[in-house]
């Protein structure tokens, strides 16, 4: 028996959605978390329309959710150069199949240089939940402050190089140092938080700050006085600050705050750090 066109396009239509079902299915499995109705609507409306099913997670996808979210934002360069080792192509392929797929959403920065700028999504968040064991996870930074946009892309910038010539480990981002700060209390302006620690290859800690423009001699001087308290301090998490400018108004201001505690202080370019000019 012959069947009409409607009935081939509802027979076509059930096996497109059983498809889809199946792909949900799968989903829920790789990522350890069951949809809420509302995710699979949005999976199924704008994910899963490609025939190459749906995306499994690997233990990579995992990282590069944590850099995300510890960073605020990465640009394609820094995941490229931490995660992949490959050509850049297939990196691209993979970074774009997790923002097609709703882990991750890029957007496109605005100033004088555009930049594609990658952050974690609620639904990326949920999934990355599912993998980490801490119930002190960062919350997602839902947009990019063009006021600090400079500054920011220029302290992920140090710090890929920095692991990449080997020279810096057990790095900890802003973020994360802010979370710990916050525990019990709350922050007031008095709290100067650096952009980093990290470890050398001594296993000593500094405190990384990146000075992208002068504000003010008095802030700054107030900001040097902080770190030369902490670290005069023996039970200070870190003993030592790499302190990066950008240009050298700021070099000559942070050399007369620093004074006698210039053995502290490490006082080095962006543009040296980026050339791999740096020695700790």
């Amino acid at each position: 028996m012959r069947m009409n066109n409607y009935e081939k396009n509802k027979k076509s239509n059930n096996e497109g959605l059983d498809i889809k079902k199946r792909r949900l299915d799968l989903i829920e499995i790789s990522t350890k978390k069951k949809l809420t109705r509302m995710e699979k609507q949005n999976l199924i409306s704008l994910n899963y329309k490609s025939s190459r099913g749906p995306l499994r997670i690997q233990k990579r996808d995992i990282l590069v959710l944590w850099w995300i979210l510890e960073m605020k934002f990465s640009n394609f360069d820094a995941i490229y150069k931490k995660f992949f080792n490959t050509i850049p192509s297939v990196a691209y392929r993979r970074i774009s199949r997790l923002a097609k797929c709703g882990y991750l959403k890029s957007i496109l920065s605005l100033g004088e240089k555009q930049t594609l700028l990658y952050l974690i999504t609620p639904y990326g968040y949920s999934v990355l939940r599912s993998y980490v064991d801490s119930n002190d996870i960062l919350a997602p930074v839902t947009y990019v402050s063009l006021l600090t946009l400079s500054h920011d892309l220029m302290v992920l910038n140090s710090r890929v190089k920095l692991e990449e010539l080997g020279i810096v480990n057990n790095w900890r981002a802003e973020r994360i140092i802010q979370s710990e700060m916050c525990k019990g209390r709350k922050l007031t302006k008095r709290d100067h938080i650096p952009d980093g620690i990290f470890y050398d290859k001594n296993n000593k800690a500094w405190a990384f700050e990146l000075e992208a423009s002068l504000k003010g001699k008095e802030r700054l001087r107030k900001q040097i006085q902080h770190y030369k308290k902490l670290m005069s301090d023996p039970s200070s998490t870190f003993s030592s600050c790499l302190f990066v400018y950008t240009n050298k108004s700021i070099r000559k201001a942070v050399t007369a705050c620093v004074g006698s505690y210039a053995e502290h202080f490490k006082i080095i370019s962006y543009e040296e750090i980026m050339s791999g000019g740096i020695n700790l």
